[in-house]
């Protein structure tokens, strides 16, 4: 029983550097998305006067919870020019 302890004690420390690359490539992941979307934003941002609210993120989700049952999660990234609308 004691090695079988050692074995799993052994198993999860092996665990603990996949972790942090893990979290490194998350980190270095978010950044590039970063910096694609500066990228985009540069490119469209002379034409977003032109429009009165611009949707850059428009992205819904179904998430179903059962045979007839859900709800939906949704995210906007809107730009207001002169605020919102009344």
């Amino acid at each position: 029983m004691a090695s079988s302890l050692v074995e799993l004690n052994a198993l999860l420390d092996s665990f603990v550097p996949l972790s942090k690359k893990v979290s490194i490539a998350e980190i270095k992941v978010l950044e590039k998305e970063a910096e694609a979307l500066d990228k985009i934003l540069a490119r469209v941002w002379m034409l977003m006067p032109c429009l009165y609210d611009c949707h850059i993120i428009n992205r819904r989700e179904l998430v179903p919870t059962g045979e007839n049952s859900g709800f939906a999660v949704s995210n906007r990234l809107t730009l207001f020019d002169g605020g919102p609308k009344p």
